[in-house]
């Protein structure tokens, strides 16, 4: 696909951010992060709304969340909120229709590469912009906004909240857009980690070729692996969409692994599950921004009667919902900050332990399914879709279609 680059400007707020909110602290959160940038991408068959707008009000969004269009300090101990801006890049694609591009890109991702702000494996992170969009036009009147956000400082759930936020600003104006609160480095700072995390036993960006695939489940597939899941245990009573999913790639990952190593093996599966409402944690409201989320590991073991020819679907769908649910009942009897950084750190470290172990079969797997990222509407319509590009990490990612 060629495209071709039109434009590229710094959109800063609309006004001066005020002296005292010229730093923005990193949290504990933000510090267990990894320095790469997480690019989502939202196709929309239709762009009415003039490009002007669009920039408008990106600028005036950036007003209330202000931090974006700082940069890191060069220690990377927190967030100077200079105004310097978000990248901001125009273009237009040349031979392609977007209904085209949708087609292709279902067997080949690497496709999107061009829709992306800049090239996701390099960025310099004292100098380079936390948050990037790039707007793509077509010439059948398609318009695809991809935005590159810094992982270390906002998660899944924060950067999908802000298209949606820069979107009803664009459709109806500011006013009617959320005011994000950016407390949770009050409640959660800074640590040193020296005590608490132990070393990683592997690097989490691997200097290896990766190839990205999309594989799209049509509801009948996913209701005839819950009505599988319901037969074989009495276990899981109603089994979610996102846990047969998941459990039905790890099953297939586990036996790609058998096939490779000879026998069955240990197999780790760690996933994210966002915070927010999910703690004991009095002060924390539903508006917070940032990274607020922690990671699970679920361990398949060997034994206990598991045998490679009886490994079913519904052994690992009862194991991945009894462990999320345990996790996150403790997370909700926590009210104490510090104790909840000292839950999540532990998960880390046995996170770290079994990543770096050469005879578990480790893989990340998340979720963005229920993220509003289908709730970004301009004012010409919802996406048609929002997918992700290739990252720089071994990880599978569940989205809506």
């Amino acid at each position: 696909m060629e495209v071709k680059m039109l434009s590229r400007k710094m959109v800063k707020p609309a006004n001066p951010t005020p002296k005292n909110l010229l730093t923005s602290e990193l949290s504990f959160f933000d510090q267990m992060q990894p320095p790469v940038y997480i690019p989502t991408i939202y196709f929309f068959q239709s762009g009415s709304t003039s490009r002007r707008r669009l920039e408008a009000s990106l600028s005036e969004t950036l007003i209330r969340f202000y931090p974006l269009a700082g940069r890191f300090s060069i220690d990377g101990s927190c967030v100077n909120c200079n105004d310097q801006g978000v990248d901001y890049l125009e273009a237009e694609a040349l031979d392609v229709t977007l209904a085209e591009l949708l087609d292709n890109a279902s067997t080949n991702l690497e496709l999107l590469h061009c829709l992306v702000p800049w090239d996701i494996q390099k960025p310099k992170m004292d100098i380079s912009p936390i948050v990037g969009i790039q707007l793509t036009t077509f010439k059948c009147g398609g318009l695809v906004i991809c935005g590159l956000c810094s992982h270390i400082k906002l998660d899944g759930f924060s950067g999908s909240t802000f298209f949606r936020e820069w979107s009803i600003a664009c459709r109806a104006g500011l006013d009617e857009a959320m005011l994000p609160n950016f407390c949770i480095p009050s409640i959660f700072p800074k640590r040193d980690l020296s005590g608490m995390i132990k070393p990683s036993g592997s690097p989490f960006l691997r200097n290896i070729k990766m190839v990205t695939r999309r594989f799209v489940f049509p509801q009948k597939t996913i209701l005839n692996l819950k009505s599988e899941v319901r037969a074989s245990t009495g276990n899981v009573v109603n089994p979610s969409r996102v846990e047969v999913l998941a459990c039905t790639l790890w099953k297939v990952l586990i036996s790609i692994d058998q096939a490779k190593h000879g026998s069955l093996r240990d197999s780790t599966l760690c996933t994210s599950v966002n915070l927010r409402g999910r703690t004991g944690i009095k002060d924390i409201p539903q508006n917070v921004f940032g990274n607020f989320y922690f990671q699970i590991p679920i361990r398949f073991k060997r034994g206990n009667g598991t045998k490679p020819e009886n490994l079913e679907l519904h052994h690992l769908v009862s194991l991945f919902s009894k462990t999320i649910k345990n996790e996150i009942g403790e997370c909700s009897k926590i009210s104490d900050p510090n104790e909840l950084m000292t839950k999540v750190a532990k998960n880390i470290n046995i996170i770290r332990e079994e990543k770096g172990n050469d005879g578990v079969n480790f893989r990340f797997f998340n979720t963005l399914c229920n993220f509003p990222m289908y709730d970004v509407d301009f004012g010409w319509g919802k996406p048609e879709w929002v997918g992700v590009t290739s990252v720089p990490v071994e990880l599978v990612v569940m989205v809506n279609v």
